[in-house]
């Protein structure tokens, strides 16, 4: 019974033990969540620097808005998820699609679209990759292309 202070200050000591294993554990998570976000956006982003698209070509019909569009991969080996091509109008009405599949640098790779936009004024495309789970993920900074033919 007289003996009393040695027990209080080992439960004292584990007690203090125990709580900075769970602070580092609570810091440890939220600073491993941090890292691996940024890691994942600088990946992302870097296979933009290292990645341009251009339109050669398009021709579109005036009242339907079909258009036969050339892009060519201009820079880049990475597999791409695919292209999308932005069509506009001067009154504002503007669709988009995705050109599925990997795009070869160099290669033209010539596309027919439905565009749903009458009398297309610019095109805009950009290159996207897959994330993780197959979904395409956010456009590479685009190309405008505006020397559209008419037909």
């Amino acid at each position: 019974m007289k003996n009393n202070k040695g027990i209080s200050s080992i439960i004292a000591t584990l007690i203090l033990l125990l709580l900075t294993i769970v602070l580092v554990g609570i810091v440890w998570a939220v600073v491993s969540g941090i890292v691996n976000t940024t890691s994942q956006g600088a990946t992302a982003g870097a296979q933009c620097v290292h990645s341009a698209i251009d339109i050669t070509s398009a021709t579109c019909k005036a009242s339907i808005g079909d258009c036969n569009v050339t892009v060519q991969r201009t820079l880049g080996t990475d597999t791409i998820g695919g292209v999308r091509l932005v069509f506009s109008n001067v009154a504002g009405s503007s669709n988009f699609t995705d050109v599925n599949g990997t795009l070869q640098a160099l290669v033209p790779l010539r596309t027919t679209v439905n565009t749903g936009v009458a009398n297309v004024s610019k095109i805009v495309a950009a290159i996207y990759y897959l994330d993780v789970a197959g979904n395409p993920g956010s456009p590479c900074p685009p190309t405008t292309f505006t020397t559209i033919q008419l037909v």
